[in-house]
């Protein structure tokens, strides 16, 4: 559930910077796909898109470490 939450508020932030993109391009299935990954670290304006690379950027990894978590179960006996 949390996982879910995270990546619709990483999507929404997304779309701030592509509305006229369709949203299903950055549906979950599709978040880590070559194609939106290229998007999301695209320039979307000259003033800031060093600070929207990073902050994407952030969440991406935030995102994928909260999924390997998930996978692996780090609360094992330590």
């Amino acid at each position: 559930m949390w996982e879910y939450v995270k990546r619709e508020i990483f999507i929404n932030k997304i779309n701030k910077n592509h509305r006229k993109q369709h949203y299903s391009e950055y549906s979950p299935a599709n978040l880590f796909s070559p194609k939106a990954l290229a998007k999301m670290t695209q320039n979307t304006n000259k003033r800031d898109s060093q600070f929207h690379k990073k902050e994407k950027l952030y969440h991406y990894i935030y995102i994928e470490f909260e999924a390997i978590k998930k996978r692996r179960s780090f609360s094992t006996n330590y």
